[in-house]
């Protein structure tokens, strides 16, 4: 009977403001906080807290469950500044039908980088959710699901049992993500493939675009294998009006029930599957940020604007860890934020907000060079 493991996505988008040479050495706020909790409130109390609401009696009296992967910039904000949410995100968690995933704590590419620096990402991710929601990660999901086969070395050594990420075809070799696998000599170490096309479907559904059919299909054409990992971006589900939500909750109880009663599928944990028997092994040498089974990370780290900003902003790690200045540090997490390396690649979505790779990289760069003034001034 196949697996059905749920992954919900929580995260606050990154707003910026739109810094020039003008403003070196006046303006050291780089991020629009206003508009950052702004916009994040108003997602909080149209979307999130009647979707968790909603979801809560269905995850208490059915045999749903799913994991939680809480970006750390909403990880920081929402338990200051939405009390409500916070609420039933506890009540959430205290079901026992809920697990959480590890992520770096400034959403960054510190994995690509410097691993001293991806480590305590981790490890600062982790001590917020236990703070917070009383609750210990087993899985890792990197930043925009980076993997590598070290990653596999990585969460090994550092006691996880597995990683979430999502295969790419020149690595899959035609075989389907709808079983579990293992990285090269690292047998304690699971790893579970999103699918996502049926993720897709599944989000397209939830918001009412007729995909339903097409939704169910897919995860029939499933019933022969071990899982399917579905992971739904709740930002994907913001800003639809209370109605939709409605609706969303209502498709997961119909489908819950469903589920439950064809005995064809479960829901399950990633933490509870840990015994299972690997398919095979997922040989990944070169590091891939997995999307539609191609590789993504040219959009990130795939010219010199954004390799020098990388190099730059990593470069700073030891001078800023050793002020243990608080807000000096959340700072520099925050300039480590993977969309600012998003807005200099050469492939836009037409949302960049410095309007091109090179205003990006520019701006960008006059931000970093302005807080290594700020660090200055507090070291002398």
């Amino acid at each position: 009977m196949p697996g059905i493991c749920l992954l919900f996505r929580l995260e606050m988008p990154l707003k910026v403001h739109p810094y020039s040479f003008f403003d070196l050495g006046v303006q050291h706020e780089y991020i629009h906080q206003a508009k950052l909790l702004a916009d994040f409130q108003q997602d909080v109390e149209q979307t999130y807290v009647p979707f968790f609401e909603g979801i809560l009696p269905i995850l208490k009296n059915t045999p749903l469950c799913f994991s939680l992967s809480i970006q750390g910039l909403a990880l920081r904000n929402l338990f200051k500044s939405s009390p409500r949410l916070s609420e039933v995100l506890k009540d959430t968690t205290e079901t026992g039908s809920t697990g959480l995933l590890a992520e770096p704590v400034a959403d960054s590419l510190a994995f690509l980088h410097d691993r001293k620096e991806f480590s305590r990402q981790l490890e600062s991710h982790g001590l917020l959710l236990h703070q917070h929601l009383r609750q210990t990660p087993y899985y890792i999901r990197n930043t925009q699901l980076l993997y590598h086969n070290f990653l596999g070395y990585f969460a090994a050594v550092h006691g996880y049992q597995g990683i979430i990420t999502s295969g790419v075809d020149r690595f899959m070799h035609g075989r389907s993500p709808h079983f579990l696998y293992q990285p090269p000599h690292t047998p304690k170490v699971n790893l579970l493939m999103i699918d996502q096309g049926l993720s897709n479907y599944l989000v397209q559904t939830l918001n009412g675009d007729h995909n339903r059919e097409q939704f169910l299909q897919g995860l029939e054409s499933s019933y022969h294998d071990d899982w399917v990992v579905l992971e739904v971006p709740l930002l994907a589900l913001a800003k639809k009006g209370e109605q939709v939500v409605t609706s969303q909750i209502e498709f997961f109880s119909d489908w819950v029930g469903f589920v439950e009663s064809s005995h064809a599928w479960e829901f399950v944990l990633p933490e509870n599957i840990s015994q299972e028997v690997p398919k095979g092994t997922y040989n990944c040498p070169s590091f891939n940020m997995p999307a539609h089974g191609g590789d993504q990370i040219g959009n990130f780290y795939g010219n010199a604007l954004q390799a020098e900003a990388i190099e730059t902003v990593f470069g700073l790690r030891d001078e800023v860890l050793s002020t243990e200045h608080y807000p000096t540090i959340r700072m520099w997490e925050m300039l480590q934020g993977a969309r600012f390396f998003h807005w200099m690649g050469y492939h836009e979505n037409g949302q960049n907000p410095f309007g091109g790779p090179q205003r990006a990289y520019a701006a960008y760069m006059l931000m970093l060079a302005d807080f290594q003034q700020t660090l200055q001034q507090r070291a002398s």
